[in-house]
């Protein structure tokens, strides 16, 4: 696994300082859902997410749309061995060091491992739909957006993820749309940690 991307798992604090993430004054949208707004009219990102009239595009969109939501449940509820079924056998994840869909596996099982109070939501970088990635910071109370997941699917009617990528540096656009964890989730994780020690 790669160090320097080790060393950011390790220091969740520093991470976010080096993004520069400030909610308040950086162009990164955060809602609790990214389906519609509070008052439930149609999100205004999507509006941009590619021609309602283009078949292809609408099939594609919803095949990572799907993958990515199994991903995030599977992620969030520690069914790491599951991930098998949405990775293709020879899937890359270069961030992992991985070259299979077995040492992708066995990445993210370290990662969780080392980190329990992870944990993924579903997001949107302009068109494209993204896995935000959180740690919890225990003196903020609250979680920090460390980072984001992109996925590239395989062309076979299998539709796998073949391609997995982390980027850490959060762009400067208001082109990110992410769902915010529930701080409910984290006892959850500390009791999936126990049970994994003990």
């Amino acid at each position: 696994m790669n160090r320097e991307f080790d060393d950011s798992w390790d220091q969740p604090q520093s991470a976010v300082e080096e993004t520069g993430i400030d909610f308040e004054t950086d162009m990164v949208t955060v809602r609790v859902g990214i389906d519609s707004d509070p008052e439930g009219s149609p999100n205004p990102s999507l509006e941009e997410a590619g021609p309602e009239d283009d078949p292809a595009w609408s099939i594609a969109s919803a095949d990572v749309d799907n993958v990515l939501d199994e991903l995030v449940d599977l992620v969030n509820g520690r069914d790491l061995d599951g991930l098998g079924e949405v990775l293709s056998p020879d899937a890359t994840a270069d961030f992992l060091g991985a070259t299979s869909g077995e040492s992708i596996i066995d990445g993210l099982s370290e990662m969780v491992l080392r980190n329990p109070t992870l944990i993924v939501t579903r997001g949107e970088l302009g068109p494209d739909p993204v896995v935000a990635v959180w740690l919890f910071d225990e003196e903020a109370h609250g979680y920090d957006l460390i980072g984001y997941f992109s996925v590239e699917l395989t062309e076979n009617d299998d539709r796998l993820i073949q391609r997995m990528e982390y980027i850490e540096e959060l762009p400067d656009s208001g082109r990110l749309t992410v769902e915010t964890p529930d701080r409910v989730d984290l006892p959850e994780w500390d009791d999936w940690s126990i049970n994994e020690e003990g």
